[in-house]
């Protein structure tokens, strides 16, 4: 899937910060987690930044704290609780570390977040949207991955996002 994703979406010739198979096991031990292959494919081809200063990807070997992936997993997971139990804010998944919880992996220019739910194993893991300051929330049958692939080749359009976003053929990987 992630030569699909090369082909609509260039990475780029000297990632930042880009993972090392060999580090992965720390990294999954410091969230407590293990994570979809997928994601750390991407994590060691594309390193840190965004598609079009839209979508950002949270990246484990970040070394700026916004987007580090185990900053952002304490970050969102706490705003959540924080909405569900003090709130009574309707949050319609489980949350890490409940059983089939949401786990962030990434965000929108516009406070969106981009969610796995964790029901089965990590290679099964689908992608959940929640918009920014707002209780809508979509989710969609594919990896992390699979998900970016069918959202740049225009086989899926994401309702939560602005009518003015662009994303597709052209779309740009941006280091950060």
């Amino acid at each position: 899937m992630l030569h699909e994703l090369t082909r609509v979406l260039p990475p780029p010739a000297s990632p930042v910060d880009p993972g090392k198979r060999e580090e992965w096991p720390s990294i999954e031990a410091a969230v407590e987690l293990s994570l979809p292959p997928d994601y750390k494919d991407f994590v060691n081809r594309y390193g840190s930044g965004g598609i079009d200063d839209w979508i950002f990807i949270f990246n484990p070997f970040s070394t700026r704290e916004y987007g580090n992936l185990r900053n952002e997993i304490a970050g969102c997971l706490g705003a959540l609780r924080q909405l569900r139990d003090e709130f009574h804010e309707e949050i319609p998944y489980p949350i890490h570390p409940e059983p089939g919880g949401l786990v962030p992996w990434g965000c929108t220019s516009n406070g969106d977040v981009l969610y796995w739910v964790t029901r089965g194993p990590p290679s099964d893991w689908t992608v959940c949207i929640n918009e920014g300051r707002g209780p809508e929330w979509e989710e969609y049958p594919y990896s992390m991955v699979g998900f970016l692939v069918k959202l740049l080749t225009g086989e899926i359009t994401v309702r939560i996002f602005p009518d003015d976003v662009r994303l597709g053929p052209g779309s740009r990987f941006m280091s950060k």
